[in-house]
């Protein structure tokens, strides 16, 4: 439980993260103690390196009061939280529940492994008003045809892209999707699409949150100002190896590796930098892709879990491989043939890669750095 008038800095750690870890955050502690009402969260993002992102207390407060006013939320919500205690979103709700007085009602699982039968019952149980979830946990409800429970009155989607499709789908569905853009680095959401934008029939645009100020820098690139941002980065040094503090904010503002389209004060759409690369010298929207892949699963059916991936080639750049969880088949071929048809020549899948599991954050992020090592081994 986070002590939230307290001074004391806390540390979150994924209970799965491993011994090492735990002992070179512990090396850092004489840094983290220079400060005082920090969280300390591990950054979600795909790379394999160790970082950590100090955020103030107060500052997600900050967060969490405009998210509550973006969501008319008071003491009458009930939130049904299925997002890790030691992330950003899962602290999120419960600072969001303290300055409202909703309720929090933590969502259980078998072996802790994520079951969208399990949630929807849970959330048909406990009459939840609010949730929040990753697109991939959206695909999954909407791929059992699971409608939602008339209690719901809001879904905040974050953690990654939603395609058109699948929130095209799942809005039919009863479910009412607020698709949202954010970062660890500003205590989670950023900007939000409009409550009651669901009955648009159209993918919404998102407005910024009433805490955050944006803009976009020279090169296009989304800046934002907040009293929520980072206090600092807590990471290695390159050529000491030892932990530093880091202030990557310049005059307040945070310059993003997010490409940003605005359209009035609503923001389009955002290109994840980590998804741009390049093949044959042509530009490729790895989060773009992504979303065919989506769109294509959902109409073919298939119910495994797949991934694109892309692996370094000194000829082209990069290429392009599909991870699947099952015996390469002929739902598996159908899957590729219909993934092929829709994209550019230079963006079709190189090979396809029957793993065991998908490695996985805890928001079900693929973790691409350990899915590359494991499938070059194979």
């Amino acid at each position: 439980m986070i002590d939230w008038k307290s001074e004391k800095n806390e540390v979150l750690f994924n209970p799965r993260m491993p011994e090492s870890a735990h002992a070179e955050l512990y090396s850092a502690t004489q840094l983290i103690d220079t400060l005082k009402g920090q969280l300390c969260f591990a950054t979600s993002g795909t790379s394999g390196k160790l970082k950590w992102v100090l955020l103030s207390k107060s500052g997600l407060l900050a967060s969490a009061h405009a998210v509550n006013t973006h969501l008319n939320s008071d003491r009458n919500d009930i939130w049904l939280n299925s997002l890790p205690d030691f992330h950003v979103g899962g602290v999120g709700i419960v600072a969001r529940a303290y300055l409202s007085g909703a309720e929090v009602i933590p969502c259980h699982f078998q072996d802790s492994k994520w079951s969208p039968a399990a949630f929807h019952k849970q959330l048909d149980l406990s009459h939840a008003t609010l949730t929040s979830l990753v697109p991939t946990q959206v695909f999954d409800l909407i791929s059992l045809r699971l409608e939602a429970p008339s209690s719901l009155r809001a879904v905040v989607v974050g953690g990654g892209a939603l395609s058109e499709q699948v929130y095209l789908t799942a809005v039919k569905l009863g479910w009412k999707l607020l698709p949202s853009y954010g970062l660890t680095e500003c205590a989670s959401q950023v900007a939000t699409a409009e409550y009651d934008s669901w009955n648009l029939n159209e993918y919404p645009l998102l407005r910024p949150l009433g805490h955050v100020q944006v803009a976009l820098d020279g090169n296009g690139f989304l800046k934002v100002k907040s009293e929520s941002l980072l206090t600092a980065y807590l990471e290695t040094d390159n050529s000491s190896q030892a932990f530093v503090l880091r202030d990557p904010k310049t005059a307040g503002w945070l310059t993003t590796e997010d490409k940003a389209v605005f359209e009035g004060e609503f923001i389009k759409s955002i290109t994840r930098g980590e998804n741009f690369i390049k093949i044959c010298g042509e530009s490729v929207d790895l989060l773009r892709l992504e979303k065919i892949l989506e769109d294509v699963k959902l109409a073919l059916g298939f119910s495994h879990d797949a991934t694109l991936t892309a692996i370094e080639d000194e000829r082209v750049g990069y290429l392009l491989h599909l991870a699947v969880t099952t015996p390469v088949d002929e739902s598996v071929m159908n899957l590729v043939a219909a993934y092929q048809q829709r994209v550019f020549p230079f963006e079709r899948l190189h090979q396809i890669h029957h793993v065991n599991q998908i490695p996985r954050s805890p928001l079900n992020k693929p973790l691409k750095a350990a899915l590359n090592e494991l499938i070059t081994k194979t």
